[in-house]
């Protein structure tokens, strides 16, 4: 197998081509020279990429032909039994629900090839037009390299925004000329003609009680670990003493023939997770349980300035790269084939507070006495509360007043930000005025149209597409150093289930993730089920505590900044704030996202470089 230079060689890639003679001449590019490929028929390459042995799940049936890239459900024998009943592309929306498993889904017949990845973008496909045809690919940056074009620096732009790049800014392509097919959409290659992108998924109604969703959890959930699981052989699985990464693993000892737990310690002395850990293992008496010493454990922003795997657009979760590759200098020593992670828990297991809003206009009383609650956790003033469920704004009216303000400093917290559309975005201090004039150019040119009409089903999406994307970046890293991961919570038919579930039901100030616990009933010791906190409160401190450790590490990256370079930051600034004390205000997130920029462009550079000398 040949090796894309500067690729991810441990998770799979490929790009599709449409059915037509002239494709043929794409695939001869240097780009994609020398890689592996099945073809529609002889001499006609349908995808073309890396990918190992078993990665692909392959069924033909009729005038049908499906191909799943990555973890599946079914087998070869059970796709083509499926499939058979279906005659064209649009008909696979009847085999979607019967998958389980975090794949990529290409399908082709007669008239063309259809592609998609996941609901919370743990698996992208990407588009472009090369001459006269259309191709496809789960990898942005490949595409680019067939076409020729660069880096686009609005996009660049966009990744500095904190705490997050809103919808629809969030999760285009960082290169010229290359687009993103959204999460609920395919994309339809035909020879000769246009692409189009058909949208195939939208949420659900949100109307099960608790009691009849957690069933649906379940077996979801069990279906999505036992894919993951399929074929045997040793796994290992986070096991933090959550409500996410437990239930995993009790769903995958009951699969695995070898099943390892990876356990960092606390993030603090208030951290209550080794409680819970211990609780945990003592009911799991034949896993291998890994725990990282405290004195090893990594720090946030170890090892930020050194070059490292290249993806297709900035790792926005940089700071947490040396964690990532402790896990996979741990665990192969262990034979783990696979990793299994809690990804996604907290955000499609509870729905983002902004269903207040929604429930203030159809059920007043309850929403009344989940504010109370919140209010009393949060201590948000009541006058700012009600404030923010008057606001009637629609999602293009609060965007549209928050563009204007990018370079202002963050606001002061307010109720609004939990309760409205979402926080307002901000550039970081050091971003200059170009930087927000190219975030203000591609909103205008993007759809501000919400993911949903009601503002908590529309925030909770939003925060699954932004975990799933990182997630799918996490993914790459790992499996670049040997260590695949799996993130079941994150599967189609996992988020489906807990979308369809009453947001005041699965959301509440007074019990920790309902949705999981009454799901998990008879599956996990009731002991476990009586969780009420979240861990890792001690996070920031370490973030802190890292900052100061590794700041000439920081500095280096500061030196002949390629942000600054493009004109998207002061380099004299940020490097005044990253030799500073990093005084109170200050992000380690924002200033985080600006590194993982920094540090991006460095490593495509990098990998230019040796590409140029091979």
């Amino acid at each position: 197998m040949t090796h894309l230079p500067g690729s991810v060689h441990g998770e799979a890639w490929f790009v599709v081509l449409p059915d037509h003679a002239a494709a043929l001449a794409v695939s001869h590019t240097p780009a994609l020279a020398g890689l592996r490929r099945i073809d529609h028929g002889p001499g006609r390459p349908w995808l073309l990429g890396q990918w190992r042995d078993g990665a692909i799940t392959l069924a033909e049936a009729g005038p049908l032909r499906v191909a799943l890239i990555g973890y599946c459900s079914m087998t070869e024998a059970e796709l083509t039994a499926a499939i058979r009943p279906l005659r064209t592309v649009h008909d696979v929306d009847r085999l979607l629900p019967q998958l389980s498993g975090t794949f990529h889904l290409v399908a082709a017949d007669p008239d063309g090839v259809r592609v998609q990845g996941t609901l919370s973008g743990t698996r992208r496909v990407f588009r472009a037009r090369a001459g006269h045809h259309h191709l496809a690919a789960s990898r942005s940056d490949v595409l680019a390299r067939v076409l020729g074009t660069g880096i686009d620096d609005r996009q660049i732009a966009v990744r500095l925004l904190s705490p997050a790049a809103p919808h629809p800014l969030q999760g285009q392509s960082v290169w010229s000329d290359v687009q993103a097919v959204p999460e609920d959409a395919y994309l339809h290659l035909r020879a000769g003609r246009p692409a189009t992108t058909t949208t195939c998924w939208r949420p659900p109604e949100a109307g099960l009680s608790l009691s009849e969703g957690a069933p649906r959890l379940r077996a979801a959930l069990s279906a999505a670990v036992a894919a993951a699981v399929r074929g045997g052989g040793a796994r290992s699985c986070d096991l933090s003493g959550g409500l996410d990464s437990t239930p995993v693993c009790f769903l995958a000892a009951r699969l695995a023939d070898r099943l390892t737990t990876f356990t960092f310690p606390a993030a603090g002395a208030a951290d209550d997770d080794p409680y819970w850990v211990k609780t945990a293992l003592a009911a799991l008496p034949d896993v291998e349980a890994v725990f990282v010493p405290e004195e090893e454990a990594p720090l946030p922003f170890a090892g930020v300035s050194t070059p490292g795997t290249v993806l297709d657009e900035p790792h926005l979760g940089l700071e947490d790269r040396a964690l990532l590759l402790d896990v996979t200098r741990r665990l192969p020593h262990h034979s783990a084939g696979l990793h299994l992670t809690g990804h996604g828990g907290d955000e499609v297991l509870e729905c983002m507070l902004s269903y207040l809003h929604d429930l203030a206009h159809t059920r007043p009383r309850v929403a009344w006495a989940h504010l109370r609650g919140y209010r009393a956790r949060h201590r948000w003033p009541l006058r700012d509360s009600l404030a923010a469920l008057a606001d009637q704004r629609s999602y293009r009216q609060w965007l549209a007043a928050a563009l204007p303000h990018l370079t202002e400093p963050p606001p002061r917290p307010t109720p609004a930000e939990h309760l409205g559309w979402g926080q307002a975005p901000r550039l970081p201090s050091w971003a200059t005025a170009r930087a927000a004039d190219a975030v203000r150019s591609v909103a205008e040119e993007s759809p501000w149209t919400p993911l949903a009409a009601r503002r908590g089903q529309h925030s909770t999406l939003e925060a699954v597409r932004f975990s799933g994307r990182a997630t799918r970046l996490d993914g790459w890293l790992m499996a670049d150093n040997g260590l695949p991961m799996a993130t079941p919570l994150l599967d189609d038919r996992v988020v489906e289930a807990c979308l369809a579930v009453r947001p005041h039901e699965r959301t509440t100030p007074w019990h920790y993730k309902p949705l999981m616990t009454e799901a998990m009933h008879g599956l996990l010791p009731h002991e476990l089920l009586r969780r009420t906190t979240k861990g890792g409160g001690g996070a920031e401190e370490l973030e802190y505590e890292g900052l100061r450790r590794y700041r000439d590490e920081l500095l280096a990256l500061t030196e002949d900044s390629r942000l600054a370079a493009r004109g998207l930051i002061d380099a004299v600034a940020l490097r005044r704030m990253c030799a500073s004390s990093f005084m109170p205000g200050l992000s380690p997130h924002m200033l985080a996202l600006t590194l993982a920029c920094e540090a991006w462009l460095r490593d495509v550079e990098f990998a230019a470089g040796r590409r140029d000398h091979v």
